[in-house]
């Protein structure tokens, strides 16, 4: 640290956490710092944590990160423990309160975390962090990582000895923590935007479609009582319970229990409930509209491929 220069100049054998990133992926921010020597944000791929234990019972974090020359350089000092925030992820769409790297002290000046926080409307919940425990000697330097915790809304959970990867709500993938915390080097791999999925969820084989007569389709039936003479079964038994019901199988079943494959259709009548119904249903989706066209044609019993 010793390029730091001022009280630093002859500390060059100190223990520090050190959080490295790709691309110049980090900013030390600036209006977080308790005592800060930068006067604006600054983008760096290196940041150095080191106990200053020269002020008061609880010692102050002292923030350094590499510069553009790629000498160490002082940015600051964290004088409060409880949670403070002193940096954030800077990678395309991840930055600003995206993701924050903070500091808490854990226990009587003897444990800290360095903690990595989804920021809350990003997600779901309100709640995703990375807890990465360190122990020091007497306060006097950092040691060695502890453990490592995942928090949510769900769950409060030490997740070290996890000997595979695991990913966060926000997306962040926590590489092996098993080895990376015995190693003391915790590794993440954090993406350029929160990880969203859309999910649909319908009945296998749904078809959507209009009949040319004016008769109750399966949607319709709500109870064995609604059933009228005439109705249609759109869709197969593993799409649609009142046709599984019509064909006397369980509901699901696949085409494929029944001997059809693909680009089959089936329009045949049943008894259902005392009323005789016609099923008109294919092997996929599109089997079933197909099938449908072929019986406004005209077309009143099949059973094979079209």
């Amino acid at each position: 640290l010793e390029d730091a220069g001022g009280d630093y100049t002859n500390l060059n054998n100190q223990n520090v956490l050190r959080i490295k990133s790709g691309s110049d992926g980090l900013r030390v921010d600036q209006s977080q710092l308790g005592v800060a020597i930068i006067t604006n944000d600054v983008e760096t791929d290196e940041i150095y944590l080191m106990l200053n234990n020269t002020v008061g019972a609880i010692p102050l974090v002292d923030v350094f990160y590499i510069n553009n020359n790629n000498d160490v350089t002082f940015a600051g000092s964290l004088t409060a423990l409880s949670t403070q925030p002193f940096a954030y992820v800077d990678y395309d769409d991840t930055k600003g309160t995206d993701v924050i790297l903070g500091f808490q002290g854990v226990d009587a000046a003897n444990r800290f975390s360095l903690n990595i926080t989804a920021a809350a409307g990003e997600i779901p919940g309100t709640t995703d962090r990375i807890g990465i425990y360190v122990q020091n000697n007497s306060a006097t330097n950092f040691n060695s990582v502890t453990n490592m915790l995942h928090v949510n809304d769900l769950h409060d959970t030490d997740i070290s000895t996890q000997d595979e990867d695991l990913r966060t709500d926000y997306g962040i993938v926590i590489k092996d923590p098993d080895s990376h915390v015995t190693g003391n080097d915790p590794e993440f791999m954090i993406p350029g935007d929160a990880v969203r999925a859309k999910v649909s969820i319908k009945a296998y084989g749904e078809v959507v479609t209009t009949m040319s007569e004016e008769t109750q389709l399966a949607s319709a039936i709500t109870s064995s009582a609604a059933i009228k003479t005439g109705d249609k079964l759109v869709g197969g038994p593993a799409a649609n319970t009142w046709t599984a019901k019509a064909m006397g199988v369980d509901f699901p079943t696949l085409g494929g229990a029944l001997d059809w494959e693909p680009g089959w259709c089936h329009i045949k009548d049943y008894s259902l409930s005392g009323k005789t119904v016609t099923v008109i249903a294919g092997y996929f989706k599109d089997d079933t509209s197909d099938c449908v066209d072929l019986y406004n044609t005209g077309e009143r019993d099949h059973d094979g491929t079209m």
